[in-house]
This record gives C-alpha cells, sequence and structure tokens, in this order.
C-alpha cells in the first residue's frame, strides 16, 4: 500500500493498492501492523473526498430522497453534515445531495424499508433492488 491521506478525523486511511492497482479506504483501528520500505512511491495520487455516508469513488452522484419523519430524524441524528441537503417541502422531507457511491447511502435506506422514497437516480433505485435481491433471510 502507498498511503496518501488521513481521513474523518484520523480513522481512515486512503492508500493505493498496488496490489489490486486502485484506491481503498481503511479503518485505522483495523491496521494490525505496518512495515516501512525503502522503495519510492510509485506516482502522484488523487485524494478522492468522502462523502456524508463515509464513501468515496471517481465521481459525485446525485441522489434525492423523500424521508419520513423518523428517517429524516434517524438520518440527522446519524449523519448530522446531512442537515444543509434535508429540506421541508408541503410537510415532506426531502435529501437532496450527493454521494460517491451507492453502498453508503444503499445500507441506510435498505435498513428503512417504507420509510424512504427513492425519487431520483433510477441507477440508484437499480442498485437497490439488486442489493436487495441478494439478501437471505
Amino acid at each position: 500500500l502507498e498511503p496518501v491521506e488521513f481521513m474523518q478525523g484520523y480513522t481512515y486511511l486512503w492508500a493505493y493498492d498496488l496490489d489490486k492497482q486502485g484506491y481503498r479506504q481503511f479503518k485505522l483501528d483495523r491496521i494490525g501492523e505496518v512495515e516501512v520500505l525503502d522503495d519510492p512511491v510509485t506516482g502522484e495520487h488523487e485524494s478522492h473526498a468522502l462523502d456524508l455516508f463515509g464513501w468515496t469513488g471517481p465521481a459525485w452522484l446525485p441522489v434525492r430522497l423523500r424521508l419520513s419523519s423518523y428517517a429524516q430524524n434517524l438520518l440527522l441524528e446519524e449523519y448530522p453534515d446531512a442537515r444543509p441537503f434535508v429540506r421541508t417541502f408541503k410537510g415532506q422531507a426531502i435529501f437532496d445531495g450527493m454521494v460517491r457511491d451507492w453502498r453508503g447511502i444503499g445500507r441506510f435506506v435498505l435498513g428503512l424499508p417504507g420509510e424512504v422514497e427513492v425519487v431520483e437516480p433510477e441507477a440508484f433505485r437499480a442498485y437497490l433492488r439488486e442489493r436487495a435481491g441478494k439478501g437471505r433471510w
């Protein structure tokens, strides 16, 4: 691994994985051992900002959700930085934001069946259908 930067108050490490030829995020408290090598760094590395849900990716993805009051309260409690992206319109809460990956926001939505409606985009709905189909209960 080639470390790039610490993220989210030094709780995560953003690094380039030489074996997988891509960037990955690592939770610092899960790293058991570090070995410093004398090998030179392979090149310039990109910094990728995390979205509100703690994920990164190559591009920002727009998403709009209609939230029940329960989902709104839970969103703001678990992700307080989402507050500027939540507005109330005609008594309904709308989350209108950008994410880097469907996985973080997808986990939030799939954990609240019947409480969140995906207004757009269709690509996020397709992701949720695909993920829900993999469940085994």
